[in-house]
């Protein structure tokens, strides 16, 4: 069966970024593409001066949207769009939904778009999807560089001890296997007092140490098991708070992406995952692959109209 990815546009520029992207995944993966365009109702209904016109307006945007996603689809070089879509409903629900309902392997979007002041459909919308969706969300802030290739890129991969987070390589593996992906399995000691904040207690510090030589075995058995599945795997351990420590290892140039869990449990190194990768996705300069674990819940609650 084909890999295939998901690519949710809304007209705008800075959207359209993620083309170039997977372009070049697409081709390396040999993956179906299928662009995608969500036409909101309730924006007609909030433009619109005369309810009894909201169905005329709409059939019109959809036929915009059609026209648009046509010519979007010509600007893949490296491979052929295998569809375009237009669907009505809430953005975010909508894309997450109809890329589970469809069987798509990962989604591919911007983190920032705007085609008018009520029109915009990424950004927030962005964030929202990676809450919602049981795809894994590769998001490209406005801001972040871009991977000239996708093969051979060095991926961080944030972990806490947990089966929840550790779930996170089920599916990042193939993709590694496929595109000779380097993984580093980062486990950041929190010296933070919880009560306190940004202050770091002694009883924090002495849990860090404490925690430290477990910690390294667990992710050097980790990183073992990743070696014997194909990848390269390495480990690193930092200290500090999470968030900031996980953005700071992704600073330097020869790491490319940061592959993490939105969604994580106390474990061995008291990182919780989910409270720490909206701040990722905000503030790390580079791509920043979100993955639910298999068997959390799914935020849907619309369903998608033809």
């Amino acid at each position: 069966m084909a890999y295939r990815i998901l690519v949710p546009l809304d007209g705008s520029s800075r959207a359209e970024r993620a083309i170039l992207v997977v372009d070049r995944l697409a081709e390396a993966m040999n993956a179906d593409v299928e662009v995608l365009r969500v036409v909101d109702p309730a924006d007609v209904l909030t433009t619109s001066t005369i309810a009894a016109a909201a169905p005329e307006i709409l059939d019109s945007r959809a036929r915009q949207a059609e026209r648009y996603l046509d010519d979007a689809a010509k600007r893949f070089h490296r491979v052929q769009v295998a569809a375009t879509r237009v669907l009505q409903g809430t953005a975010s629900k909508t894309i997450a939904e109809h890329a589970c309902n469809t069987s798509f392997d990962l989604i591919v979007m911007a983190s920032h778009g705007q085609t008018g002041l009520v029109d915009a459909l990424l950004g927030s919308v962005a964030r929202a999807v990676v809450r919602e969706s049981a795809v894994p969300v590769l998001i490209l802030r406005e801001r972040t560089a871009l991977p000239q290739e996708v093969r051979g890129l060095n991926v961080i991969v944030p972990l806490d001890g947990s089966p929840v987070a550790e779930a996170v390589l089920t599916p990042l593996l193939p993709l590694a296997r496929a595109l000779d992906w380097r993984l580093r399995l980062l486990w950041v000691a929190d010296v933070r007092d919880e009560e306190r904040g940004q202050e770091t207690s002694p009883l924090a510090a002495q849990h860090a140490r404490e925690a430290r030589p477990e910690m390294v075995a667990y992710l050097e058995r980790l990183a073992a098991g990743v070696r014997a599945d194909g990848p390269a795997a390495d480990v690193q351990i930092e200290a500090g708070d999470c968030a900031e420590c996980i953005v700071r290892c992704a600073e330097p140039e020869d790491v490319d992406l940061i592959a993490i869990s939105t969604h994580g449990r106390h474990g061995i190194g008291r990182l919780v995952l989910g409270s720490v990768t909206e701040h990722v996705m905000s503030h790390a300069g580079k791509p920043v692959l979100a993955i639910r674990p298999k068997g959390r819940p799914v935020l849907i609650h619309q369903k998608e109209k033809a």
